[in-house]
């Protein structure tokens, strides 16, 4: 619980958050698998074609963006699973 929060601002938070996580998780659905894959692919072309120290740098941050985007996707996920379970916990307490 976010200090200072109270239960409408939390369930807010909650919605918002299961919200965030089942968009991330239609993008992985649509997305991911295939597009992470033609990442690591292009990443390895980039790397054969590669000429100069700045040249490897590029790929590797191009490729790591990729991946701290679909990781960031994944822990939306998650915490939109969370928070959903959260909300319906709630819900089955409070009646």
């Amino acid at each position: 619980m976010v200090a200072n929060e109270t239960a409408q601002e939390r369930k807010l938070r909650l919605t918002h958050e299961a919200q965030n996580g089942r968009e991330a998780e239609e993008l992985l659905t649509k997305f991911g698998d295939v597009w992470i894959t033609k990442a690591g692919e292009k990443t390895l072309l980039d790397l054969l074609k590669a000429e100069t120290t700045e040249d490897l740098l590029r790929v590797q941050a191009t490729y790591r963006a990729a991946t701290d985007i679909y990781g960031k996707l994944k822990m939306a996920v998650r915490k939109g699973k969370k928070a959903a379970e959260t909300l319906h916990e709630e819900a089955m307490r409070n009646g």
